[in-house]
């Protein structure tokens, strides 16, 4: 399956895996409730891809003609202080829940890193949450290694301390 770039025409499937996919992180993480509706996220998704903010590709199934699976990133340059050079940073990764474990997101990764060589660019970042076991060995095994760590006191924790 070849991806497509996307375009703000694909901004409501975009919106529509999002939603299903944070649904599915806000069970194990509560910070992840998201506090926009499908329609809003569109609207916000389809101007950035307008604007060039954030580019990314998606799967189109050809049988049904709907998103599977996309991946959005944006360019980012480094704080001046430093001396990377402007870095690809994936923002989301979603694929529907009927099409996992068929290597979409595999596609759309490779895809990035091809985008990544050929526009010259130092890198390419990620995160995920280090909880999520199936997130680690995903990203893992696309080659991506412990780069940051970020820590959270959650307010549960320090509201009790007080």
């Amino acid at each position: 399956m070849e991806p497509v770039i996307l375009q703000s025409s694909h901004a409501s499937e975009v919106a529509s895996l999002w939603l299903s996919g944070v649904k599915e992180n806000a069970l194990a993480e509560e910070s992840y409730v998201p506090r926009f509706s499908q329609d809003q996220y569109a609207a916000t998704i389809a101007a950035q891809l307008e604007s060039g903010a954030i580019l990314g590709w998606g799967i189109v199934l050809p049988s049904s003609l709907r998103m599977a699976a996309y991946l959005t990133a944006e360019l980012k340059e480094s704080a001046p202080e430093f001396a990377q050079r402007k870095f690809l940073y994936l923002n989301d990764l979603d694929v529907h829940h009927g099409e996992r474990r068929k290597g979409l997101a595999t596609i759309l990764v490779e895809t990035a890193k091809r985008y990544a060589q050929e526009s010259g660019l130092s890198s390419i970042e990620v995160s995920w949450a280090s909880a999520d076991v199936r997130a680690s060995a995903f990203w893992h095994a696309q080659g991506f290694g412990q780069y940051l760590s970020r820590g959270r006191l959650s307010a549960k924790v320090f509201a009790r301390d007080a």
